[in-house]
């Protein structure tokens, strides 16, 4: 072989090893992408409501989500969010089977009014099946909207134009200089738009069965015009919005951006970084001990305060008969055993007309039988009796802020996974005697506080994604690394 042609191989050699490596690479990037994002809810007929949604119209009338791709950073947002899923959700479709075998076909409908109000104004889910209609509240279903129909904001009190939806996209600024028919309207910067399907009312016999926006109107947030969309917009784990940003591709920069995430406590089916911030910024957990030392065999008293530090509405709110949120208040022994020694539910109970529990059941509900929540800025307290063990000599009390965005025997059916989140913690240790207590600070750390960490692993379940996701991704760099050192060996072995 003459040098042209050796060089004309190893030329020829060398580009097949260098497309290889790229597109290696090229995978390995787009995989790591995709991790990436992984880890980045007998009633009157709806006949009754009609007028409030602009009369029955063609679901045409609402262009597709999928015509929004100019705004494509807020597409994405709402396509993770739960206003996306909201007819899709499994577990409202689970809820929907049951609402119609126990109340009927017009009960279903009246949910559907707000979880697929585009499908509803066309004639009904069933006859919007092949249409776009379907995918719950979508960008052109939110921003046609005229007006807020009721005095008080619920039960899907948006107004349209007279006739439906005439193609006008409406938001909180007026822009001149849109690719398509835009007017400003002040009410998307208000709480009363985000009430108009936070606030749920049986049309049939006037229970409250979701007061979101009503406990924010009652609240200092509102005082301070703080509005929903301040929390539940926002783009960032920070929580605050608006931001500054481009609405559109190649459009100015505002400082008036509102996220399309609708970030709620679904940490299950929407963003669950965000909604996880959320939930731990709502409450805090204080442990109020008179004394640090229980004698062994004896009982000392104390206290645990939980805060609503962080929500502008009630903890837990929206259906709160589903809803699960508890305090744990937990005692870790010197071995790191852990058993509960305390435990509140937090949510409402309803009953029917005769008086009888309906649980999860709330369309059957027609009173309300206790609501034991946390209104913004109140404090829930909690008093326990400790005991020091007879052979102990210090113990530690963990008090847990727990929650699902259901309880697991509602949920389960639906196959929707449930994770638990802790919201809010805190912890204390407990000594026999002022001894225990000596020997514990010499050491540093006292035994039982120690052993806090053992338990650690089952409460703090949200860490798991992000843990796995970090170790497939080390295995994943580490395999890139080995597959271009072989390809590099093999390379000067030929050469």
């Amino acid at each position: 072989m003459n040098s042209a042609s050796a060089s004309v191989t190893s030329f020829s050699r060398d580009h097949q090893h260098s497309r290889f490596v790229l597109g290696v690479i090229f995978a390995i990037v787009m995989l790591l992408i995709s991790l990436s994002a992984g880890t980045t809810n007998a009633f009157a007929s709806t006949k009754n409501l009609e007028p409030f949604m602009g009369g029955k119209v063609s679901s045409a009338q609402f262009a597709s989500y999928q015509g929004c791709s100019c705004h494509s950073t807020l597409q994405n947002q709402w396509a993770s969010s739960m206003h996306a899923q909201s007819l899709k959700d499994p577990f409202y479709k689970l809820q929907t089977k049951q609402v119609e075998q126990t109340a009927g076909k017009d009960v279903v409908e009246f949910c559907d009014t707000c979880h697929a109000p585009a499908a509803v104004m066309a004639g009904g889910v069933k006859t919007a099946e092949k249409n776009d209609a379907l995918n719950g509240i979508t960008c052109t279903v939110c921003h046609q909207v005229t007006a807020q129909h009721a005095k008080n904001p619920g039960n899907a009190s948006l107004a349209y134009p007279k006739g439906g939806p005439d193609g006008v996209l409406h938001a909180q600024i007026m822009d001149p200089k849109a690719a398509h028919q835009a007017s400003g309207n002040k009410l998307y910067d208000t709480s009363e738009y985000c009430g108009a399907c936070h606030d749920v009312t049986h049309p049939a016999n006037g229970l409250k069965l979701e007061t979101t926006y009503s406990e924010w109107k009652k609240s200092d947030y509102a005082k301070q015009g703080v509005t929903c969309q301040k929390c539940h917009m926002a783009a960032t784990t920070a929580l605050s919005a608006p931001t500054e940003d481009q609405a559109a591709m190649g459009g100015p920069t505002r400082k008036n951006i509102y996220a399309m995430t609708f970030i709620g406590a679904n940490v299950a089916q929407s963003d669950k970084q965000l909604a996880t911030a959320l939930l731990k910024k709502a409450a805090e957990v204080k442990i109020d001990a008179k004394t640090d030392i229980v004698p062994a065999g004896k009982e000392g008293a104390i206290t645990v305060k939980v805060t609503n530090t962080g929500a502008g509405h009630s903890i837990p709110t929206g259906l709160t008969e589903v809803r699960n949120m508890w305090l744990s208040i937990s005692t870790i022994d010197e071995n790191g055993s852990k058993t509960e020694v305390g435990r509140t539910e937090f949510g409402t109970k309803l009953t029917n007309a005769k008086g009888k529990d309906v649980g999860a059941q709330f369309w059957l509900g027609a009173k309300k039988k206790s609501d034991v929540r946390i209104k913004p800025g109140e404090t829930f307290e909690q008093e326990v009796k400790i005991k020091m063990p007879t052979s102990a000599q210090e113990q530690t009390l963990v008090a847990e802020l727990k929650y699902q965005s259901a309880k697991d025997e509602v949920i389960a059916p639906s196959g929707v996974k449930n994770p638990t989140t802790v919201m809010a913690a805190s912890s204390t240790a407990l000594y026999a005697s002022e001894a225990a207590k000596s020997a514990a600070a010499k050491q540093g750390k006292s035994q039982s506080s120690a052993n806090i960490d053992k338990s650690k692993q089952s409460t703090n379940d949200e860490n798991g994604g992000v843990i796995s996701a970090m170790v497939v991704s080390a295995i994943i760099l580490v395999t890139v690394i080995v597959v271009l050192v072989i390809i590099k060996t093999r390379q000067d072995k030929r050469n």
